[in-house]
């Protein structure tokens, strides 16, 4: 048992003084998430920004509930932009084309995926969207990174 507590604060401590690379702290809850990924975070297409699943989650059960402020009620937490209806690709492609534009690796990843396999009204473009998904691994987008894994077959 002491060996275990002082192994946890030895790996508390390393991580502390040198954290993973792709580990940032969420906005809301201010809890470092390590490996900031598409499991990991809920993206805000409305300004490109993310919260962490739990924070997410938390905030989808209030509205449910009823429980949340009127005022912010299906409103981006950053940005405080009014969040699409549900199901509304169309709305979160404009979106995510904006930010794509300025070269963000997120939504070159989003659109990649989309060409690479023709849904959500995109049409098969295996050409166009291996060169989105390169372009965001070039910036070291981590699902991105995997996706041109998986599309390689390393």
């Amino acid at each position: 048992l002491l060996e275990s507590k002082r192994i946890a604060a030895v790996i508390r401590l390393q991580d502390d003084l040198h954290p993973p690379v792709d580990s940032e702290d969420c906005p809301i809850c201010l809890e470092t998430i390590k490996h900031v990924n598409s499991t990991t975070i809920t993206r805000l297409f409305c300004c490109g920004g993310w919260i962490c699943k739990q924070c997410s989650n938390a905030r989808k059960d209030k509205d449910k509930e009823g429980a949340s402020d009127e005022m912010y009620r299906d409103k981006c937490p950053l940005c405080r932009e009014e969040f699409p209806n549900e199901g509304d690709y169309k709305e979160l492609g404009t979106r995510a084309l904006e930010h794509s534009n300025k070269g963000k690796a997120w939504a070159q990843m989003y659109f990649g995926a989309r060409y690479l396999n023709g849904i959500h009204d995109f049409s098969l473009d295996e050409k166009k969207g291996l060169k989105l998904i390169e372009e965001a691994a070039d910036q070291r987008d981590p699902d991105a990174l995997f996706m041109l894994a998986l599309e390689y077959n390393i």
